[in-house]
């Protein structure tokens, strides 16, 4: 008979890390477990670590390839080899606090109906400081339309996940994607109307870094758009009309159409939304899409009507604030409006990259060209950034 849980750990070149990582799984509360980790062609120390501590402890299996496949070849490796019942992923730079396998185990053995358990997190730097931040899964999610808003942004975290082994058999990782594999993989679960559990206590400690670059924000949008368009969207209406608004699901729509780039489709999806009444929250959401899709088609003017009329409906979006703010000045309007709607954006929001760019840009003269327009509304606490700042 095999362990309670597998934890899959894939590892690539995480040297400095990889160590406080496996201790923190082999330190659990519960220990009905195994410990794949599956090392992904590493360049550093970082897999003899693994071996040698594999080498003295029972119950941690070492898979090591001598080429760099990405995470989704090394997630499936450890799905194949897997003996638990339930499977817990784990990144290689996390660390797994106390109880966090104890409390999984629970969650599933008392319910029955769901498929796969997500916890909270307490950020930390790469030194391990911890991070201020806010709870990353916003209350309004619940099994009737984690499918629509998971289409618009990625909700279920690899690192922060676990799953029923007779589930996750039935699927693997897209190894073919450039990136955002575990985007892939936990739409097409909810897609299938697989249920979740959300445990709103910290789980990990969930590792920031700072060196993300473009090239791989490049690479991951890419990724994306190839995913979404995987998707039908008729066939998402048929299955997103049994819970949600049309409303609701023309704006969601809408959002997948600019994350692919097609702003003609976006357009006839955003104006069906706003021909529907709603919630304020959901004509906010029309009213800043439609402006979204009006600059990306060049109708500037269009767009801040668009986007002014959604600052007076919601007056503390930063990314209103922040757009209106780039396309009153690509329209030549008195630069000190522009400048106050950026400070408006940074006030509501301190940590908002893009506004702050701007604001740098306009003060020192810069090339208007260079303005950065916030594609989709933002979380409300950034879960990466740079000036994220320690907790003293």
């Amino acid at each position: 008979m095999g362990p309670v849980i597998s934890v899959i750990m894939p590892n690539y070149n995480n040297q400095a890390y990889i160590e406080v990582a496996i201790r923190s799984v082999l330190d659990q509360s519960f220990q009905d477990f195994e410990l794949l980790i599956i090392d992904d062609g590493s360049t550093d120390l970082s897999p003899d670590i693994a071996e040698q501590i594999g080498a003295t402890s029972s119950g941690v299996r070492v898979f090591r390839s001598f080429e760099n496949a990405g995470p989704a070849k090394a997630r499936n490796i450890g799905l194949e080899h897997a003996k638990g019942q339930y499977l817990v992923f784990m990144d290689a730079d996390d660390v797994m606090l106390f109880d966090r396998l104890q409390n999984t185990a629970k969650i599933f053995a008392e319910n029955s109906e769901i498929a796969m358990v997500f916890g909270n997190y307490l950020a930390i730097n790469a030194t391990g400081d911890l991070l201020k931040r806010e709870v990353y899964f916003p209350p309004y999610l619940n099994n009737n339309n984690i499918l629509l808003h998971q289409l618009k942004r990625n909700y279920l975290w690899t690192g922060l996940s676990a799953i029923r082994r007779r589930v996750a058999e039935k699927y693997r990782f897209d190894q073919t994607l450039p990136s955002s594999e575990d985007y892939d993989f936990f739409l097409r679960l909810v897609y299938d109307d697989y249920k979740y559990y959300y445990y709103p206590e910290p789980m990990i400690q969930y590792r920031i870094h700072s060196n993300n670059s473009s090239a791989k924000m490049d690479i991951s949008e890419q990724a994306t758009r190839i995913i979404l368009n995987k998707y039908d969207f008729g066939d998402l209406y048929q299955k997103l009309i049994k819970n949600c608004t049309p409303k609701e699901i023309y704006n969601c729509l809408a959002v997948v159409s600019i994350i692919k780039q097609d702003y003609s489709e976006g357009e006839a999806m955003i104006q069906k939304a706003l021909s529907y009444l709603g919630k304020e929250s959901d004509q906010l959401e029309s009213l800043f899409y439609a402006g979204v899709i009006k600059y990306k088609l060049g109708q500037l003017e269009e767009a801040r009507q668009y986007l002014s009329a959604a600052k007076k409906i919601t007056p503390s979006e930063p990314t209103v604030f922040n757009n209106l703010a780039v396309v009153t000045a690509l329209l030549k309007q008195p630069k000190g409006k522009v400048i106050k709607d950026l400070e408006n954006a940074i006030r509501i929001q301190p940590l908002y990259n893009d506004a702050m760019n701007n604001l740098q840009l306009l003060k020192e003269g810069g090339d208007l060209k260079n303005l950065r327009f916030t594609a989709k509304l933002m979380r409300k606490i950034p879960i990466h950034g740079q000036n994220m700042s320690t907790i003293s």
